[in-house]
């Protein structure tokens, strides 16, 4: 289930973190969502802003962004009874299965906004991943941005 990314905690034990949905929101795609996810400008996309936390102390915030009506499931349901795992939720509720991953690592500084949600100084070095997930049929299905503190994130890649 933690095939595309790993957590460590300090201890180095590896940890599914806990996650928090702050935002749910739906709105027009952008351009480039549109492109990705083979909408019309008029179409439709979720915006998920979700906190992970190891051990309560959040680490990672992430802007998701997910098309409709594909996650139409998705939409109405509760995010406080959503798994903390993603990609399981997503076969299980909408019969979505993500073979495979695209991430493009960057360092930026974290917003005002951004740092305050991590626990951090405004302008703090952060990790920048951005993700396309792409499902068995090749289509993207999910296009995520994820930041973290620079000083203590972690990625590993096992490239087969």
């Amino acid at each position: 289930m933690m095939r595309f990314f790993r957590f460590q905690a300090d201890s180095s034990n590896v940890t599914a973190p806990q996650s928090h949905i702050l935002q749910r929101r739906f709105r027009h795609p952008s351009l480039a969502e549109a492109k990705a996810f083979a909408l019309e400008a008029s179409g439709q996309v979720m915006q998920l802003e979700r906190l992970r936390s190891i051990e309560e102390h959040p680490c990672l915030l992430e802007t998701i962004v997910l098309p409709l009506p594909m996650f139409g499931a998705l939409a109405d349901s509760n995010t406080s009874d959503w798994d903390d795992l993603l990609y399981p939720m997503y076969q299980r509720r909408c019969g979505l299965v993500v073979q495979h991953a695209q991430d493009e690592l960057r360092f930026s500084h974290l917003s005002a906004s951004q740092a305050r949600r991590l626990r951090l100084e405004p302008g703090h070095p952060c990790v920048l991943v951005e993700r396309q997930a792409f499902d068995i049929a090749g289509r993207c299905v999910e296009r995520r941005t994820t930041r973290g503190d620079a000083y203590s994130f972690t990625y590993t890649a096992h490239v087969k």
